[in-house]
């Protein structure tokens, strides 16, 4: 219930913030030539930097373009991120807050796509990692009916 709720709150918030051309987005009206960039960007760039998905992936401005529209249709302030099933975008993108955005994204989507890569590979690490502490404590024989060590069974020490 809490999840449904969560993704129904980012999709609004989203959806909010999300602008096609000539529409007005944190206050400065896009380029007409954003839908191009933006089509052209997703066809060189399908899947996301964080997840490798390549469903519902969109195109995210590094330093947002209502800070520097000189670089708004600059593919080099452009990066892949999924919408889903918790966004990439608005985690990586803008850090969990429509209102910010994250100068190292590009950082922080490498080296959570290695996590993402190799997670199978870190879980094998982690159990090898606990492994060196230390483990259970040795068995300690108990002494059988001839009163010898290592002889429950009652027959003779090997």
């Amino acid at each position: 219930m809490l999840k449904s709720l969560w993704l129904l709150l980012c999709y609004r918030a989203w959806r909010l913030f999300h602008r096609d051309a000539g529409e007005v987005a944190a206050g400065r009206k896009r380029s007409p030539k954003w839908p191009a960039v933006r089509i052209a960007y997703l066809r060189e760039n399908a899947a996301c930097e964080v997840t490798g998905d390549t469903t519902d992936v969109d195109v995210h401005h590094i330093i947002p373009f209502n800070v520097r529209p000189d670089l708004e249709l600059d593919p080099r302030n452009l990066i892949a991120l999924s919408n889903k099933p918790i966004t990439a975008h608005f985690l990586f993108g803008h850090l969990l807050d429509w209102k910010s955005n994250n100068p190292a994204v590009r950082e922080d989507a490498a080296i959570w796509r290695l996590k993402v890569q190799h997670r199978r590979i870190m879980r094998v690490v982690d159990k090898l990692l606990k492994l060196g502490s230390p483990g259970p404590k040795p068995v300690k024989h108990r002494k059988g009916k001839s009163g010898k060590e290592g002889s429950h069974h009652g027959g003779k020490k090997a």
